[in-house]
């Protein structure tokens, strides 16, 4: 399990979203009402990490940890919230001058 770095993961860009999802299925049934199942106990969020505007070192950094925490577990705490997750796909890049945006999934559940 890895720590997502304090000094980048402060840098969350507010434009991020968090979606959650309540593991609810719906199902119709044949006299058209509706019947609902948990399918599990935890509730789990994707969030649409960007990055933007971060110097070399801070890309770096931050892909050389998206990279070698690719397969693992990651913690980390967005706005005083601890989550515990993985990445979800790989990451894209863009640049801007001199500046760099980074955007990755990060799919995780409060702990």
């Amino acid at each position: 399990m890895a720590a997502f770095p304090t000094s980048i993961g402060d840098q969350l860009e507010r434009s991020s979203t968090l979606s959650h999802s309540n593991y609810v299925a719906l199902d119709i049934m044949d006299d058209g009402e509706a019947s609902t199942r948990v399918l599990g106990d935890d509730v789990w969020v994707s969030i649409r990490c960007s990055f933007a505007y971060l110097t070399q070192a801070d890309r770096d950094t931050l892909r050389a940890f998206l990279i070698t925490n690719r397969a693992g577990v990651i913690t980390w705490t967005i706005d005083g919230v601890d989550y515990s997750g993985y990445f979800d796909g790989g990451h894209t890049e863009s640049k801007a001058g001199n500046r760099y945006n980074v955007s990755f999934v990060y799919r995780a559940k409060e702990v």
